[in-house]
């Protein structure tokens, strides 16, 4: 039987699962008021155990719903059921950066990207925002090719530390002039990640997705 049917949260039909993380399970959902697809991030219970990392959860839900910029992801919603924490957000089916690069990205291209990941990234700043895990799987795409940076609100998972800072995305423009120098380039030929981390980050307080400046 497929999990995502036990899962019951008010306003919303859920149709299956769409992702899979150690921090929470992303569903299919139709938001039944709207009568809109949304992507519906559920925390794993055995963060939900903890009330702590449940206030923050929402606390951060309710920041980065106030963003309004043409390249971050639409939060429409975010609360709880029980033990049950989700968040509604834009739903996004058209790939991510990472399937792009996989399948081969021009370095002019790369560049647009980064332009507007840049530029949302610039915006959440100004907010006093900072997005810790910055990398291409984690970079979406709308219908009409737009990227879209999502993925603000996870504490980023130890093992994993992937980061990009956002002072790399000044270098890399220039970078992305020369082919096969980018490190979109270098991603693809090697595997190996945009921005490779130095272990797991020693200092808990600062492994948090969304912090204050």
């Amino acid at each position: 039987m497929n999990p995502a049917l036990n899962i019951q949260i008010p306003g919303y039909d859920i149709e299956g699962e769409i992702g899979e993380g150690a921090m929470a399970s992303v569903y299919l959902a139709t938001q039944r008021s709207l009568e809109r697809k949304v992507a519906l991030k559920v925390m794993a219970a055995a963060l939900a155990a903890d009330p702590t990392f449940c206030e923050r959860f929402l606390r951060e839900g309710k920041t980065l719903a106030r963003l309004s910029h043409p390249h971050t992801v639409t939060i429409h919603d975010i609360g709880n059921v029980g033990e049950l924490y989700y968040m509604a957000m834009e739903y996004l089916p058209n790939g991510t950066l990472k399937e792009r690069i996989a399948a081969g990205l021009s370095p002019e291209q790369g560049l647009i990207y980064i332009r507007q990941i840049a530029s949302a990234l610039g915006y959440a700043h100004g907010l006093g925002l900072v997005h810790r895990d910055v990398k291409p799987a984690n970079i979406l795409f709308r219908a009409d090719g737009t990227a879209v940076l999502s993925d603000f609100g996870h504490r980023q998972v130890p093992g994993r530390p992937h980061a990009i800072h956002p002072g790399r995305f000044r270098r890399w423009h220039a970078q992305l002039h020369e082919p096969g120098t980018s490190p979109w380039a270098r991603h693809r030929r090697s595997g190996r990640p945009v921005c490779p981390g130095r272990g797991a980050l020693r200092n808990p307080c600062r492994q948090t997705a969304v912090y204050r400046q």
